[in-house]
């Protein structure tokens, strides 16, 4: 009996990951594989931000957007879309740890860019009690 492997290399955005995922397990069902294998290559990934907001964002809520972008490195980090703020731009807001280990709420929007997608930080800052109460319901 035969090993079939298929190896999909895809561009995906990470907005399209998804229906990378369900072409690729799809491809495994019709080849009656019994061993499945992928490589995903995503595209490179910039921070930016209004400098003036962050400083802002750091007198007012003691976070600043360098720390708030390592929240995106977080495995267990929750995101959510913002309909509320997403008149003018799609807006998510994501819960997660950062770097120094304190648990944020980041909003941000994102563009897609030539050759990367660029996350722009809009705000950051400690998450409510409820909001931390999501995050750490999910980790249990």
């Amino acid at each position: 009996m035969s090993i079939y492997c298929i190896e999909i290399f895809s561009t995906c955005r990470s907005s399209e990951l998804l229906q990378c995922l369900l072409t690729a397990q799809q491809e495994f069902k019709t080849c009656n594989a019994l061993q499945f294998h992928y490589k995903i290559i995503m595209t490179k990934v910039r921070f930016e931000w209004n400098r003036y907001k962050d400083k802002a964002n750091l007198s007012n809520h003691g976070v600043s957007f360098d720390e708030a972008k390592t929240v995106f490195y977080d495995e267990n980090a929750i995101e959510f879309y913002d309909q509320d703020h997403s008149l003018g731009e799609d807006r998510y807001l994501m819960i997660g740890l950062s770097s120094k280990l304190r648990l944020l709420l980041v909003s941000y929007s994102v563009r897609e860019g030539k050759e990367e997608e660029i996350i722009r930080i809009i705000s950051s800052r400690k998450p409510t009690k409820n909001e931390q109460k999501v995050y750490f319901e999910r980790l249990i």
